[in-house]
This record gives C-alpha cells, sequence and structure tokens, in this order.
C-alpha cells in the first residue's frame, strides 16, 4: 500500500502529493486523476 491517502489535499505537501499521484499513475491511474483532480481544485481555491 502506497504511504500517501488518495484525498489528502494540503498545500504544504503538494510536491509530495504530486510524486505519489506518480506513484498511483503506475498501479491505479483513476485513484491518481482523483488525486490530481482534488490538487487542482485547491489550487484553484487559492489553498
Amino acid at each position: 500500500m502506497l504511504a500517501c491517502s488518495e484525498r489528502e489535499n494540503k498545500p504544504a505537501n503538494v510536491r509530495k502529493t504530486l510524486s505519489c499521484a506518480e506513484e498511483l499513475m503506475q498501479t491505479r491511474p483513476d485513484s491518481a486523476l482523483m488525486l490530481l483532480e482534488d490538487l487542482s481544485k485547491g489550487a484553484l481555491r487559492g489553498r
């Protein structure tokens, strides 16, 4: 199991979240896309 949770969306962990998403892309692309979608929504809200 990966160390990162799928719905974690904290600005301080953006770099970590992106690396987790890269790992997820290899194993579970659907989860990685959800993670990136949440990340982009958070960025658009300015959080």
